[in-house]
């Protein structure tokens, strides 16, 4: 049986009292039939609880049960502020009654043929139906059907029961009524007259002799038998046997004993009388003498002629073979897996019933039971034999079910996310007779078919079970967790000046792990780090999908450094507009111009450095009014290579006082050099000109500038106003870039005055650096020298081959990146030919290096990284 697991609502009225408001609402199951009384209500009170229930038919709980379909109730409830409801009403339904529409139904054609057949059509209930005709037939439709009035029971899948009575009708037996007259043994003058009643006369009665006759009546016979078949109008026939003797003849007469039981073939002749002696005699089984009389006979008819004197007397028998002896068992089975109420009422036909007893009965049960019902009977096997009247037996094994053992497979299904209450319960059914049907303790009254229950809060349950047949599976519990709240928290660290510091960082707790993590700036980590100013966005999902959402916003956390100050020498501070200062930033080890600013005000100012080293270096403008005041970086050095860094930081604000190198010699006499300054290219050939390379002149051996110049847009430099007899060297300063070799010894004369063409060259392609291009350096690898270092990258060796025309002077050292010697590997002259070399550089060099190799006027320079 099946009901329905969401009940109607009924209109809630609610009463207003002085104590308060309460109200009422009613919720009902229908009846599952028409007839039945198995219908519930509950009453929903809103108001202060506890409530007192009063319903018309005298029930006090908040559940009605046992209600009858058809029928209207009424409840009120009094809260416990004596607020009184209104009175509701409900009534209880169902499905409808079963009806019959119009049935078809064929009749038997002749008398006993049992070829009736009727069809039902029943409507309303709940289909789908099933049908039992009481006779074994379980379809819509009976067929072979005796004359008769038949009860069908029609159940809806409710199990609603209702009956329907149907008649089969046929036409009455063909009976002969006869008259005959004997012959003499002389005469033919006998004759049989028949009088025929029922079957379908129609136009009359037709008649088939075995004389061939067709008439109702046959004369002038014989004495023999005689048969007749008799038809009606459609065609439905009776066949008769006479025995027609002379009546001054023979006139045997045969007692026999018919067949005991269905298949026994013991029919058998008993006695023959004879009115007359007997001359010969022969029975129709072939025998041609009277004894021994004829046994074992299989039913049938069978004849005997007598012979006395020429005249025959004949005498005609009938061996009746009883039907089989069957059962028809009615078996109740049992609803239930391990119930003992089944029953088996047996229902036997044919052999030869008793008058007093029909048959007898001998089961194979203990106790012993010798009626035709047995009762209380668990799942089994049971033997019972029926016996006739004759003794003819029939025994059977009738068996009697259970259902499977009812299972249940609970799977509750948690919550997804805190607060959905989407939990739910799958329960997968084994066993016992479907549907099945369940309910929750939330819904005691209320069953449904459906094998998952839906949005269940979180909790403890209790689940109850039953199948079609009511068989109940003892209650089981289940718990629907909730899953604790996704919960993120979070540091935020705001980015600093250099605005790519900042750093979030989720701490994720509750939901289900794992986490998922989608930002807006497309990361997927629980911790974002360099991030600048500026919105980010993540929605973290757990492993259920259940979202937390949280927005940032980064604000920078510091301001830029801020560089100041001024520009001094000897005479005080050098003007605004006769100084320019430039910046210079550090970047992978290299120096380069950052940025460049005018003096203002006597100060200079550079403002939103990032945090980082720099280098300041102070050019003068107007050489004329500072004689003795060279290009200074700070702090009072000359050269790029020998400078100080100054390290800045966020929020720094840095006053310098940069201090003018100045020459302690003053340039008096007619010495001069020039040159121009170019861009390596290949070969040692001159490329695009460097502007603005700063050319120093060092008095040797002091190693101290007495002055400087630029080059020009072209490249090109000059120096006058040197002093005669005197030696110089040479430097080039640009920065980054290291001079890894020079113009020294330079001297002038009464009669040389002028040194042209001490030219440089900047290599950034083979050897970063500045190279001094001359006559004693013709190339950087010349054709009598061939250098090949390997491997660059290098991690503790460095593999140097060396080609040499002829036996040269060769020196192997390492600089850093900012041109200074860190330690000369070789000096030694090596021989012409191939001459290979495994160097071990100082472990402490990492990152950027130069590696020189000089051999007699050439010079090599090689730019490696080493990864240690």
């Amino acid at each position: 049986m099946k009901k329905n697991l969401f009940a109607f609502l009924v209109i809630a009225f609610f009463a207003i009292s002085s104590y308060g408001q309460c109200g009422l609402t009613i919720t009902s199951t229908d009846a599952t039939c028409s007839y039945n009384c198995d219908g519930s209500a509950t009453a929903n009170a809103t108001g202060t609880p506890p409530f007192n229930f009063y319903w018309d038919n005298g029930a006090i709980s908040q559940t009605n049960d046992n209600l009858c379909a058809g029928t209207t109730y009424s409840c009120m409830i009094v809260d416990a502020l004596g607020c009184s409801s209104s009175s509701i009403q409900v009534t209880i339904s169902s499905p409808p009654a079963i009806m019959f529409l119009p049935d078809t139904i064929h009749d038997e054609t002749c008398f006993g043929t049992c070829n009736g057949d009727a069809t039902i059509y029943p409507t309303g209930g709940t289909p789908p139906y099933t049908y039992d005709w009481g006779n074994g037939q379980t379809t819509q439709n009976a067929t072979n059907l005796c004359v008769n009035s038949y009860n069908v029971y029609v159940a809806d899948s409710n199990g609603c029961l209702y009956y329907h009575g149907i008649n089969i009708s046929g036409p009455q037996q063909i009976i002969n009524t006869h008259t005959l007259s004997q012959p003499t043994c002389s005469n033919p003058t006998g004759y049989i007259f028949l009088s025929t009643t029922g079957g379908i006369v129609g136009s009359g009665y037709n008649y088939i002799w075995s004389n061939s006759a067709t008439t109702n009546a046959i004369t002038n016979l014989i004495s023999d038998i005689y048969s007749v078949t008799t038809s009606d109008a459609v065609a439905c026939s009776v066949v008769d046997i006479y025995v027609l003797n002379t009546s001054d003849g023979p006139n045997p007469t045969v007692n026999w004993t018919d067949i005991t039981c269905f298949g026994a073939n013991n029919g058998k002749v008993d006695t023959v009388i004879n009115t007359t002696p007997v001359t010969s005699a022969s029975w129709s089984t072939g025998s041609n003498v009277l004894l021994p009389y004829p046994q074992d006979l299989l039913p049938g008819n069978y004849s005997l002629t007598v012979t006395f004197s020429g005249c025959n007397g004949y005498a005609q028998f009938n061996i009746i073979e009883p039907p089989l002896l069957i059962d028809n068992p009615e078996i109740m089975h049992n609803y239930c897996f391990g119930d003992s109420i089944g029953n088996v009422y047996l229902m036997p036909s044919g052999g030869t019933p008793g008058e007093t007893f029909p048959y007898t009965f001998t089961w194979g049960t203990l106790p012993l039971n010798n009626t035709s019902i047995a009762y209380n009977l668990p799942a089994g096997t049971y033997p019972v034999t029926i016996t006739d009247d004759n003794g003819c037996t029939l025994t059977e094994n009738i068996d009697v079910t259970e259902p499977p053992q009812l299972f249940a497979n609970v799977v509750p299904v948690d919550i997804s996310c805190h607060g959905f209450g989407d939990g739910m319960v799958i329960i997968n059914m084994t066993g016992g007779t479907a549907p099945y049907y369940f309910s929750l303790d939330s819904m005691p009254n209320n069953w449904t078919d459906y094998d998952t229950l839906f949005s269940l809060t979180a909790g403890l349950y209790n689940l109850y079970i039953k199948d079609a047949n009511y068989c109940y599976l003892p209650h089981s519990t289940f718990t629907i967790v909730e899953p604790t709240p996704l919960n993120v928290t979070y540091t935020q660290t705001d980015p600093t000046c250099a605005d790519n510091d900042g750093v979030i960082h989720l701490t994720t707790t509750g939901g289900v792990f794992p986490y998922i993590f989608n930002w807006s700036n497309s990361a997927f980590d629980s911790v974002l780090v360099n991030l600048s100013q500026g919105n980010y966005d993540v929605t973290v999902s757990d492993s259920h999908g259940c979202v937390n959402e949280q927005y940032f916003y980064l604000f920078p956390s510091s301001v830029p450094a801020k560089l100041w100050g001024e520009v001094s020498y000897s005479g005080g501070s050098v003007s605004p507009n006769d100084a320019e200062v430039f910046l210079f930033g550090v970047s992978s080890g290299m120096t380069q111009i950052d940025t460049i600013s005018s003096m203002i005000n006597s100060t200079w100012e550079f403002i939103n450095l990032m945090p980082g080293n720099y280098y300041l270096k102070t050019n003068i403008l107007n050489p004329a009014l500072y004689p003795n005041v060279l290009n200074t970086y700070y702090d009072s050095t000359f050269t790029w290579s020998f400078a100080d860094s100054i390290p800045l930081v966020c929020n720094d604000t840095v006053y310098l006082n940069l201090k003018m190198f100045e020459t302690t010699n003053s340039n008096s006499g007619n010495g001069s050099l020039s040159g121009t300054i170019s861009m390596y290219v290949t070969g040692k050939a001159p490329g695009e000109p460097v502007p603005g390379a700063e050319i120093l002149v060092e008095q040797e051996p002091n190693d101290v500038p007495i002055s400087s110049v630029a080059t020009d847009t072209i490249g090109k430099y000059t120096v006058t106003g040197l002093a005669l007899g005197v030696s110089y060297m040479l430097l080039v300063d640009i920065p980054g870039l290291p001079l890894m070799s020079t113009y020294q010894n330079i001297a002038f004369t009464a009669t040389d005055t002028v040194h042209n063409n001490l030219d440089f060259l900047v290599d950034t392609i083979t050897g970063t650096g500045i190279y001094a291009s001359n006559l004693n350096y013709v190339n950087i690898l010349n054709s009598g020298v061939n250098v090949n270092v390997y491997p660059n990258p290098f991690t503790s060796n460095i593999n140097v081959t060396i080609k040499l025309d002829k036996p040269e002077m060769v020196s192997i050292d390492l600089f850093d990146a900012l041109g200074r010697k860190t330690q000369s590997i070789e000096n030694k002259e090596m021989p012409s030919g191939k001459n290979d070399i495994v160097l071990t550089p100082d472990s402490k060099i990492s990152g950027i290096c130069y590696l020189m190799i000089k051999a007699g006027n050439s010079v090599y320079v090689k730019k490696l990284i080493s990864i240690r």
